[in-house]
């Protein structure tokens, strides 16, 4: 079977997106109805594909094109659209589940670090509490995690805010969210960088980066007025015991 030339090609996608008209219109519409060859070849291509996976079948370039397709291939035309658009909707469902799945086991393991990962408050208990640490402690941290940004974005002298992003989306398991913005806060001089530098340590063994993890925890215990040296080793006694 010959290739479908480079101008062919240009032309199919342009006519299933509309754009396609005049002479060279009819001319692929012809060929498309007239060349059995021409027409399977264009049917395997991946760009032709997307546009006919995406189409609505009301529109007209979809009309059109189911026009021009041979009557005997009609049939084989659509039971090819559904089975892309079964396979599309399978892939959808797999990833979600995956997705869902993987959040859900690095919640898990930021719960088995050794300590806690925890938020720097405004408000103590109850109704004095903002609705994304509402969110946290009621352990939707991937929600609370979108608001705390959403109010930082309203407030960016507020570190606090950022900081609660960062630990929100490390109990997510948006890892690299949380190492972004926690080097960020450690690069201002965050008021609690010592914490920052800690979660920064546990989002990076999270993400399997342990010896990026380890430098970082070796230079927290270095550091004798280190606050989290503590925490700094039971981490490090997880990583070199794993």
């Amino acid at each position: 079977m010959m290739a479908i030339e480079p101008q062919e090609l240009e032309n199919l996608e342009s006519f299933l997106k509309g754009t396609l008209t005049g002479a060279e219109a009819k001319a692929l519409k012809r060929k498309l109805k007239e060349d059995q060859a021409f027409y399977a070849e264009a049917k395997s291509y991946a760009k032709l594909i997307r546009v006919l996976e995406q189409a609505d079948p009301n529109r007209a370039r979809v009309k059109a094109l189911v026009e021009a397709v041979p009557a005997p291939s009609k049939k084989l035309f659509f039971r090819t659209i559904l089975s892309i658009a079964a396979t599309l909707a399978i892939l959808i469902v797999t990833l979600v589940w995956v997705t869902l799945n993987w959040q859900t086991h690095q919640s898990k393991e930021a719960l088995n670090l050794g300590f806690e990962i925890e938020l720097n408050p405004k408000g103590s208990k109850g109704a004095l509490r903002s609705k994304a640490e509402q969110m946290f402690f009621a352990g939707e941290f991937l929600s609370s995690a979108e608001l705390f940004n959403a109010e930082y974005q309203q407030n960016k002298t507020d570190l606090q805010l950022r900081y609660n992003y960062a630990v929100a989306s490390l109990k997510a398991g948006e890892l690299k969210e949380a190492q972004i913005v926690f080097k960020e806060l450690i690069t201002l001089g965050y008021n609690d960088y010592q914490r920052a530098e800690l979660y920064l340590a546990a989002s990076l063994f999270l993400a399997g980066n342990r010896e990026e993890s380890k430098e970082i925890l070796l230079a927290i215990l270095e550091e004798e007025d280190h606050l989290e040296q503590k925490n700094a080793r039971i981490l490090l006694n997880k990583i070199e015991n794993k």
